[in-house]
């Protein structure tokens, strides 16, 4: 993860046993979560405590961004930039994202702290596999659990 005053960027690598994405290619794609993905979940502000960011990339550079409150959850449409590669051979697929930092907060504060969350969906029913940087101990998977997410510290370095 690097961050400007500009944008915020995230690097995902990912090992998988096989690749489960929409036949599209990057582009902005509704129910990516149904296929192989990796999400960020920000949470800049954190009042109130049920809102949030969602950011999801796909192996094949979809992606999906999304505003979650109480209320639900909203596209947010922000200018979302990606790349994404699979490699065959290592059975690895890395995807990058650039997040416009006004997509995230009206003004960039380095010094705020932020809370945040990492997940990976993999793989195709009946050995679809959850994960998550901050577990949600959920009885079924569900991310949607700002309480758990970790803290997001900006460093000059």
């Amino acid at each position: 993860m690097l961050w400007s005053s500009q944008a915020l960027y995230l690097r995902f690598e990912a090992h998988y046993r096989d690749i489960y994405v929409y036949p599209e290619t990057n582009q902005r794609h509704e129910k990516l979560f149904l296929r192989d993905v990796a999400e960020v979940f920000l949470q800049p502000d954190t009042h109130p405590a049920k809102h949030y960011k969602e950011f999801e990339v796909s192996p094949n550079g979809d992606w999906l961004d999304l505003d979650i409150s109480r209320a639900g959850g909203s596209n947010l449409m922000c200018d979302v930039k990606t790349s994404a590669t699979i490699s065959g051979a290592n059975h690895k697929w890395v995807a990058e994202l650039s997040i416009p930092m006004k997509c995230l907060t009206q003004k960039f504060d380095r010094d705020a702290e932020w809370r945040l969350n990492l997940f990976r969906i993999e793989g195709n029913e009946p050995r679809r596999f959850y994960s998550a940087w901050r577990p949600t101990k959920t009885l079924r998977p569900d991310f949607h659990v700002p309480e758990v997410f970790g803290t997001l510290k900006f460093s000059p370095d």
